[in-house]
C-alpha cells in the first residue's frame, strides 16, 4: 500500500554524513522495521530495528542508518537503513518479515515508493532533495 505520507517522506542523516552522499551507490533501498503495517503499535520498534540490522548485515556489505519522517513532522521518526546489493525479492522478503507496507528504492537519485502489498510503485521525486541533516 502506498500511503500519501510515503510520497512526502523526509530522510534525516547526521550532518557529517551529508557530504558523503555523493559516494553512496547509484542504486539502493531504504527499509524500516517500525510501525508494522502502519498499525500505530511502536512498542517493538527498537527490537525490530536491531533484528533488521542483523538481517541486513548478513546480506549486504553496504549499510547506512537513516531516519525516515514525514514532511510535516506529524509522523514519528522511524529508524531505518539504506542498503545496497539486495534484489527486489530479497527486500520484499524482509518487508514481509517486518510487516511493512512499502520500501523505498533509489536509482540515480530518483526516489521510488514500492508497495509491498499491491505490487505497485510511484515516483516520489529526487532523493537528495528530501535529505536533511539532524537538528
Amino acid at each position: 500500500m502506498i500511503l500519501p505520507e510515503y510520497l512526502s517522506t523526509r530522510f534525516i542523516l547526521p550532518q557529517s554524513q551529508i557530504p558523503l552522499l555523493k559516494e553512496w551507490p547509484k542504486r539502493f533501498w531504504i527499509i524500516t522495521a517500525c510501525n508494522p503495517y502502519s498499525s500505530g503499535d511502536r512498542s517493538n520498534d527498537a527490537s525490530n530495528t536491531l533484528a533488521l540490522k542483523k538481517d541486513l548485515e548478513a546480506l549486504s556489505p553496504w549499510l547506512k542508518p537513516i531516519i525516515c519522517t514525514s514532511d510535516d513532522g506529524g509522523h514519528d521518526p522511524e529508524p531505518s537503513f539504506a542498503v545496497s546489493s539486495l534484489s527486489h525479492p530479497q527486500i520484499e522478503e524482509l518487508a514481509k518479515k517486518y510487516r511493512q507496507n512499502a520500501v523505498f528504492l533509489i536509482e540515480d537519485d530518483i526516489l521510488n515508493v514500492i508497495s509491498c502489498t499491491e505490487k505497485t510503485s510511484q515516483v516520489a521525486g529526487r532523493f537528495l532533495e528530501k535529505v536533511e541533516s539532524e537538528k
